[in-house]
């Protein structure tokens, strides 16, 4: 997994060969990313993201993330934390 920080206000996943782009907002205690905003960079753009590639993701950062002090976190539509 490879996590690039492209700005304040997004942050690029790669992850099993491919790269997703996740906006959100950098805080003093990691990014937090809307889950929903989930858009592909690569392999090709513009492809729709499913509910179940979105949960994948999710879950594998937030197992990445699992033991680290500044992290990457996700929230949903109305800023709670999603799971």
């Amino acid at each position: 997994m490879k996590i690039v920080f492209s700005s304040k206000a997004s942050v690029d996943i790669e992850y099993n060969g491919k790269v997703a782009r996740f906006s959100g907002e950098l805080g003093a205690v990691g990014f937090r990313a809307i889950a929903s905003s989930m858009k592909w960079l690569s392999p090709a753009k513009g492809i729709p993201v499913s509910r179940i590639e979105r949960k994948k993701w999710v879950e594998a950062v937030n197992e990445y993330y699992a033991k680290n002090k500044d992290r990457v976190f996700f929230v949903d539509d109305n800023g709670k934390e999603f799971m």
